[in-house]
């Protein structure tokens, strides 16, 4: 039976911990009892709200046992809250045991992502422990009673931003409308905010869905058109995807329960509105270029002009998103030459026609050049006024000087991997080629030379740096076989071009790690029951498998078991009265 003591201190940390002898990895088993574990008269052990953020915390400081034992670890046997909370207090709470024996306790998120909200908590815990364990002399009843009063005495307030949402679209949108409400906690005595501010649950539901008319709506299921995402950092994400809906204006409503320093505040409902619109008629539709134009500088003959995107919008007078689509795109040379290069400028529109990429083709002659941009926009099938826009183009002659200079993004990269392992590929080192005119050059990677030749009798594993080309980009990876250790290489750029040119040196540093080899191992518990031992070890990192080795006293050591990847073994072959060692070790490899 559990020894239940409740007992509440608020802001009280009372750190607790165990005295114990612990051989990390050896243990001895004899077939006479180990000294008996004595138990304290209070083994409460209790958290303090402020100990620490995101994450409470309690240590372990004043003995309650007496003796000399092995502990293994602990079991959870019981857990309480006040309040009634619908999940298990026991998800929430972990420990680890530490130098000479002490244990951490310490509160944390559930597997789900959820919090503990405001109340009062329980757990007890009974030592893993190898020997006779008593309570107040009576065998088997020593439970360490966790207590954690996580309240505040302080009245909050939950502040969202915004603290309402509207949108307004038309039938048929087939984007998404998504709004970001940033979650904190306040108190009421000094509009301060709180720390540890979480979300511990959070409900949409639809208040209502109205057409014009006045005809209820919510027959067509508007809650498939809303999602609300709970964010790594805490915030809530609306998404809203209209589709379908029907015209009409929807409202939900999104309740929230918010914790701030482990306190419920008080927290009003947020609501999210949608009017969707009757369809606009294409003449109530003006639309909107983002940017409106642009202006670009090439040099003569170039052959690859970084492509421009013009986001296309169409807005209602009312001011309502309205659905439009880009079906053609038509360019005219505004005439300030002899010749008509119009056929020189490539429009793409995206597959949602909403975005159109403008690039120029070689061919167009040195000289200033402006072109006139009319796209063909449809709203539902129907065409929409639009005005056209334009684009400069400045076509610089081709500069005999060849390449004035080199612009490198970055000039360092840094790789790291660990020996016998290929490495990722690097950040790319973007290229930019220009003329002592500022003009941009169409020129990519060809590859790079390293800067030095290495000195007699001494490697610099150059050959295990790979790079990789990709246009006017060029990464770098490390081949397997180069020894651990710290590298840095010195490298030349080489350009894909017949022109002259002047570049900078960059450089590539490199850090390779030993590989990873066989790691001492942590007993984690050791039982004799029904004539066999069983022993159990924490996993260790890297490691490919593990060997279990024994030893008689008196005796070698021998290996009982050559290669097993499980994190425990059960020795059958044990005579009672005899005492037995064991080691168990990872390896690698075989190793």
């Amino acid at each position: 039976m559990l020894k239940k003591k409740t007992s509440f201190m608020k802001y009280l940390a009372v750190l607790v911990a165990l005295s114990m002898v612990l051989s990390l990895g050896v243990f001895s088993m004899a077939g006479s009892a180990l000294p008996e574990v004595i138990y304290g008269d209070d083994n409460d052990v209790m958290f303090d709200p402020d100990a620490g953020t995101g994450q409470v915390r309690c240590v372990t400081a004043e003995p309650v046992c007496t003796g000399s034992f092995q502990l293994t670890g602990l079991t959870l046997k019981e857990s309480q809250s006040y309040p009634q909370i619908s999940g298990d207090p026991g998800d929430y709470i972990g420990y680890s045991i530490g130098e000479n024996n002490s244990i951490t306790f310490e509160i944390h998120s559930a597997p789900d992502g959820s919090r503990l909200p405001s109340g009062f908590y329980d757990w007890w815990f009974e030592p893993r422990i190898i020997g006779n364990v008593t309570f107040n002399g009576v065998e088997g009843d020593g439970y360490i009673h966790v207590i954690a009063d996580l309240t505040n005495s302080e009245e909050l307030y939950a502040e969202f931003s915004p603290s309402e949402i509207n949108f307004s679209v038309e039938p048929g949108f087939l984007g998404t409308l998504e709004e970001t409400i940033n979650v904190n906690a306040r108190y009421y005595s000094d509009n301060t905010y709180a720390s540890n501010t979480f979300i511990s649950t959070f409900t949409t539901e639809l208040v209502s869905a109205m057409s014009p008319e006045g005809a209820n709506l919510s027959g067509t299921d508007p809650m498939q058109f809303i999602n609300v995402i709970q964010t790594a950092d805490g915030q809530l994400n609306v998404c809203i995807t209209p589709g379908n809906m029907l015209q009409g204006t929807y409202v939900w409503r999104l309740s929230t329960i918010v914790t701030g320093d482990y306190t419920t505040c008080d927290s009003d409902d947020v609501y999210i509105t949608v009017n969707v619109t009757g369809y606009a008629s294409a003449d109530d539709i003006y639309i909107e270029y983002e940017p409106q134009g642009f202006y670009a500088k090439i040099e003569e003959g170039y052959s690859r002009m970084t492509p421009q995107k013009i986001n296309v919008k169409g807005t209602t007078n009312a001011g309502v998103v309205a659905l439009v689509k880009v079906e053609d795109v038509d360019v005219s040379d505004a005439g300030f030459g002899e010749v008509d290069y119009s056929d020189h400028i490539v429009c793409t529109v995206s597959n949602e026609g909403d975005v159109i990429e403008i690039s120029a083709l070689p061919g167009i002659p040195a000289g200033e050049y402006i072109f006139y941009i009319f796209p063909t926009v449809t709203h539902m099938g129907t065409p929409v006024s639009t005005s056209e826009f334009s684009i400069s183009l400045d076509v610089a002659e081709f500069d005999e000087d060849g390449i004035a200079g080199v612009n490198l993004d970055p000039y360092e990269i840094y790789i790291e991997t660990e020996e016998g392992v290929q490495s990722p590929l690097s950040e790319p080192i973007k290229l930019t080629a220009y003329t002592k005119e500022q003009t941009v050059v169409d020129v990519d990677w060809l590859g790079a030379d390293f800067a030095w030749d290495e000195a007699e009798g001494e490697r610099d594993y150059r050959e295990y740096l790979e790079p990789v080309v990709n246009g006017d980009e060029i990464s770098f990876r490390l081949l397997p076989g180069i020894p651990a250790g710290q590298y840095s290489w010195t490298l030349m750029p080489v350009l894909n071009t017949d022109r002259d040119y002047s570049v900078d040196e960059f450089n590539v540093t490199a850090y390779v790690a030993p590989r990873q080899g066989p790691q001492p191992v942590t007993i984690t518990g050791l039982r004799y029951a029904n004539g066999a031992v069983t022993i159990a070890w924490a996993e260790s990192p890297g490691a490919e498998g593990y060997k279990v080795y024994r030893r008689v006293d008196g005796g070698s050591w021998t290996t009982i078991k050559k290669n097993t990847t499980e994190t425990t073994f059960t020795d059958t072959n044990v005579t009672p009265g005899t005492k037995y060692y064991y080691v168990v070790r990872s390896h690698i490899g075989g190793v």
